[in-house]
């Protein structure tokens, strides 16, 4: 058989607004989105300078994008989110920028809020699923199901809007079953693409202390790749483009290795020769992917 890769080929410039926390009614367990943003503060109030630096640097892209990231956008006070869509939306009227997206919970985008996304030129969505299984989701304290997910998806993506799935990998506990699950669950959902970050315990957590304190354990970093490279198979295998593996390196101690992203990929390659695949119609970049996978263990 031969598998072909599915990846995105058209990469937008994504200007990152990060608003760490903001909005959020939860604690999840394995959250702490001030380190993961490196400490950045609230940064709705300085989008014209966020925009203006990264214009002025960054290479040209055929579409460039606004995005409100590290909180759940949706759920700030409806006068917060109009002023920063306005201030955004003034870039898209000068011809600079093309639209807008923000990351938000599963249970945060009912009709009237997709609504308000389409009225403020929001044409990407990224849902915090992490996990296609209930009982994991439940251990992370993620205060939704997976059903949550598959109808905020459909919602989403009725009203014309590109949504991407996130999910974590290789949390404490997290079983093969549950990741299977995950990945049978994810080919019916049918995202538009899907980031995977392998688990990284992240100070002053509830899994953090958990951790410290020996009531939970790590899972192995190996057994964290090959759950990675489940859920990156699956993806590909229903045509669903896995737009990042890993998280931001900058101020977060990681335990895997630097190019997590092509030793998942090659896991991933790994594991589709096993499923009968022997041929392969792979992008460039991939390459070192395929040398990794090729090796001798």
């Amino acid at each position: 058989m031969i598998f072909n890769a599915i990846i995105n080929s058209d990469r937008p410039l994504v200007i990152p607004i990060f608003l760490p926390h903001a909005g959020c009614p939860f604690q999840c367990a394995f959250c702490n989105q001030h380190l993961i943003t490196d400490g950045a503060n609230d940064e709705l109030h300085q989008i014209d300078s966020i925009v203006a630096q990264y214009l002025g640097w960054s290479k040209k892209r055929k579409t460039r994008e606004i995005s409100f990231f590290g909180g759940s956008f949706t759920l700030l006070p409806r006068t917060l989110m109009q002023k920063a869509a306005d201030d955004a939306i003034k870039w898209i009227e000068k011809g600079d920028i093309d639209s807008l997206r923000c990351s938000t919970r599963p249970d945060a985008v009912d009709n009237e809020t997709i609504k308000w996304l389409q009225n403020n030129k929001f044409t990407t969505v990224e849902l915090g699923a992490q996990s296609l299984s209930d009982n994991l989701l439940k251990d992370m304290n993620r205060g939704h199901t997976a059903q949550t997910v598959a109808e905020a998806t459909e919602r989403l993506k009725n009203a014309g809007i590109y949504t991407v799935l996130q999910f974590i990998t290789g949390y404490p506990g997290e079983s093969e079953d549950d990741i299977t699950l995950t990945a049978q669950k994810l080919k019916s959902i049918a995202p538009d693409a899907i980031r995977i970050y392998p688990f990284i315990p992240l100070e002053k957590t509830e899994i953090f202390n958990k951790i410290a304190a020996k009531t939970r354990e790590l899972l192995p970093v190996k057994t964290v790749i090959k759950h990675s490279a489940h859920l990156f198979v699956a993806a590909q295998l229903a045509a669903i483009p896995t737009i990042r593996i890993g998280l931001p390196e900058d101020g977060i101690k990681s335990p895997y290795p630097g190019n997590i992203s092509q030793v998942v990929i090659a896991e991933g390659l790994k594991l589709l020769r096993r499923q009968g695949y022997t041929k392969y119609n792979l992008p460039k970049s991939w390459d070192t992917s395929l040398q990794i996978s090729l090796r001798k263990e």
